[in-house]
């Protein structure tokens, strides 16, 4: 009877361990996140029901379109429903619609009978109100996030974020090109950033909001390797590495930083061929042997 040839326990966990090293968790929560108002609004569930309905329709439809959008629904001044999206960065017009659909879908979920509420998914944000609140800026529920991981030297780094940020922030609000939304890089650690303002807000009150959000990220978060500020009126983030919505608007990576790839990419090369040649061996091995008792038999 033939026997299968297996590989020692030892090879298969080292195998395991090795794909392990070879992926990337992170730390931060997933989304979506909400904040959901308890208020009884202005009008009947049911007639809410059908203008939420009516004014999520519109917005995803016209994420297609524009990475940010605001209108109302409705006939009479007591029962319109106002809303609006904003997709972060420059993000890719069918990513904006992926992401506002999804956020449309989930809001109805985690606010079911809400009459103001908004929604942040990864790429974007989702906001509806039965009162008017375009034009005005609101950081009554920001919600800051931050991946725990610690870098060598806090206070370096903190003031590289620090530096980056407020550079962001001042651009994104004043500098008019900009449209409320500034990228940018820094060769300290390979730092990105992204400051960006809902684009109804005049540029005094977006340097307010993402000034307040800057401060909450300096004093929680400005040690870590990445945080980020949700908003109702604007969205702050840095992070050491390039994620999305600021692709097109950040220079090629560092020498330093395309050196570091060469070398996880070698190593991952090295420990992968040694993996082979491994496996490769002790197939040889085993299969000699295997032949050997087959030609000679076996004493007894």
């Amino acid at each position: 009877m033939s026997r299968g040839i297996g590989f020692p326990v030892t090879y298969r966990c080292l195998f395991f361990a090795c794909i392990l090293a070879l992926t990337h968790v992170r730390t931060l929560a997933d989304p979506p996140y909400k904040n959901c108002s308890t208020s009884p609004g202005n009008f009947s569930d049911a007639k809410f029901q059908n203008q939420r309905n009516d004014l999520l329709s519109v917005l995803s439809s016209y994420a297609s379109k524009s990475r940010f959008y605001s209108t109302k629904v409705g006939d009479n001044v007591d029962d319109q429903l106002y809303g609006n999206f904003l997709c972060f960065g420059n993000l890719p017009l069918t990513e904006c619609q992926e992401c506002v659909t999804l956020a449309a879908r989930n809001i109805k979920k985690l606010c079911p009978m809400s009459k103001q509420a908004i929604g942040w998914e990864e790429k974007c944000q989702l906001r509806y109100s039965d009162e008017p609140f375009f034009g005005t800026m609101d950081n009554t529920a920001n919600l800051p996030l931050w991946n725990n991981r610690s870098v060598p030297d806090p206070e370096l780094f903190t003031d590289a974020v620090k530096k980056l940020m407020s550079n962001l922030t001042e651009t994104a609000a004043y500098h008019s090109a900009t449209n409320l939304l500034s990228t940018g890089h820094s060769s300290f650690e390979d730092l990105h950033g992204l400051a960006q303002c809902t684009a109804d807000l005049s540029p005094s009150n977006c340097n307010s909001c993402l000034q307040f959000a800057l401060n909450q990220i300096l004093s929680c978060c400005s040690s870590f390797r990445g945080a980020r500020v949700y908003s109702k009126s604007c969205y702050l983030r840095y992070e050491l590495y390039v994620f999305p919505g600021i692709d097109s608007d950040n220079p090629p990576p560092s020498k330093k930083s395309r050196r570091n790839v060469l070398v996880a990419v070698f190593v991952a090369i090295l420990v992968v061929g040694l993996i082979v040649i491994t496996s490769i061996c002790l197939y040889c091995s085993v299969l000699r042997k295997t032949k050997h008792q087959g030609k000679y038999g076996t004493l007894t």
